[in-house]
């Protein structure tokens, strides 16, 4: 029996969660649903429908936006996370505005 775990697969999540910061993760295969609960899940005003990944390949940025509130989510190719994404959840335009 061999077991292999990921010692270095990391994924940033900020913004609009309890717990900011860097996931350290032994498993290789994780969600932008586990992602968000592993940092403390979604303050009230966090943007459901509006949380960008972004993930690097072949040396180019990709933005992607998902909405949350979406069944199309779970086909999203930015639903399954990868080494080094990082999860940005913006807030809501009510507490900008009163920030």
């Amino acid at each position: 029996v061999v077991n292999i775990r990921f010692l270095n697969f990391k994924v940033t999540v900020f913004g609009e969660v309890n717990a900011p910061g860097i996931l350290r993760l032994t498993n290789r295969r994780i969600t932008v649903l586990e992602a968000l609960v592993m940092a403390g899940d979604l303050t009230p005003y966090a943007n459901r429908t509006n949380i960008l990944v972004i993930r690097e390949i072949e040396g180019k940025r990709t933005v992607e936006r998902l909405n949350l509130q979406d069944n199309s989510i779970l086909v999203s190719p930015y639903f399954y996370l990868q080494q080094n994404d990082v999860l940005y959840v913006e807030p809501l335009r009510a507490k900008t505005a009163t920030t």
